[in-house]
């Protein structure tokens, strides 16, 4: 639509050139905007988020501590931040919520699973989506990001 307006201004002969050039450079922006979210789009389709998001909440983590002692361990300095690299296998010592959907995918205490298993995957896809799309990241609360895009989980020191 927006090159029929653009053409039916362009082609009059009394049209407004300062008009005209605002019309050519919003439709540019509109071609990058376009352009961006089939980007983003693809990038997402490709890296299987939807699927992994059933299996991140229909296979539940292990407990292995309560929250109480990962409160514990926090206050007395016995936790750790590692990031994706090294929580394979690790106790969370936060809670790990990715917004949407906004449910706790980590409880403090739960075990983080395999390198493998759908909460790993998970959260590597997404640190893989927003380290191509900085300005279109994901709200992952209990997980920080430096400044390379990584993530950083705190976790009950080995």
């Amino acid at each position: 639509m927006e090159r029929t307006v653009l053409a039916a201004v362009t082609e009059r002969s009394d049209a407004d050139t300062a008009l005209a050039e605002q019309l050519r450079r919003v439709c540019a922006s509109m071609d990058s905007l376009r352009r961006l979210c089939a980007q983003a789009h693809e990038k997402l389709r490709d890296s299987g988020v939807g699927k992994l998001l059933d299996q991140v909440f229909t296979t539940l983590p292990e407990p292995v501590l309560t929250p109480a002692d990962c409160y514990q361990a926090m206050i007395r300095s016995r936790t750790e931040r590692v990031p994706l690299a090294d929580l394979p296998g690790r106790i969370a010592a936060t809670t790990v919520v990715v917004t949407p959907p906004g449910i706790p995918m980590l409880m403090p205490g739960e075990a983080t699973g395999p390198a493998d298993g759908a909460l790993m995957t998970y959260l590597r896809a997404l640190e893989d989506f927003d380290r191509a799309f900085p300005d279109l990241a994901t709200d992952i609360h209990g997980a920080h990001r430096d400044g390379t895009g990584r993530y950083w989980i705190e976790v009950v020191s080995a």
